[in-house]
């Protein structure tokens, strides 16, 4: 199904003051982003600037929870571009609830990272690169006795320094 241009006034309206008018080109565009209502740059909240070593540092002495509450606020200050994209408190929450966490823990990591990657896409930068190091922490979560002494002290801290970092970039644009 090829990406239209946009036919109302408000898709029209939107692709004239914002940076990702230039993306209906269907090969250069992964999804439509205009068509989507709530997926309007200027309804949400700007990404939080914040330091990258004090988020590392907050990661690494609250064992994880500072990234827990911080980074799935992220979500909340980033557009939604599927109806999929978690909100700060199903981000939060779900990653409480036992055995779902399981899954849930990848999906809201790996969802940030790609909603990262696709704001500064949209802002002309390159991709944060933080994907395998998602995954690798992620993975390394389900492990017990490697999650509490590798995942969250080494992974998790270089990924909190990581994303604050990129998001940063963006923040400041």
């Amino acid at each position: 199904m090829a990406i239209n241009a946009p036919s109302s006034p408000v898709d029209s309206e939107i692709s004239a003051h914002h940076p990702a008018a230039n993306l209906w080109n269907p090969s250069t565009a992964p999804i439509s982003y205009q068509s989507i209502p709530y997926a309007r740059s200027d309804l949400v909240p700007p990404l939080p600037e914040f330091s990258p070593i004090l988020a590392a540092v907050l990661h690494f002495f609250t064992l994880g929870v500072f990234s827990l509450i911080w980074f799935n606020k992220f979500h909340d200050s980033l557009p939604r571009l599927r109806r999929t994209d978690p909100t700060w408190t199903s981000g939060f929450w779900f990653c409480l609830i036992p055995i779902f966490n399981l899954y849930w823990i990848f999906f809201t990591v790996l969802r940030l990272v790609e909603r990262l990657d696709e704001q500064r896409h949209l802002h002309g930068l390159k991709p944060t690169g933080c994907r395998p190091l998602a995954i690798t922490f992620c993975v390394s979560l389900m492990i017990p006795y490697y999650n509490l002494f590798v995942a969250l002290p080494i992974f998790g801290t270089i990924l909190a320094a990581m994303l604050q970092e990129k998001a940063n970039e963006i923040a400041g644009r």
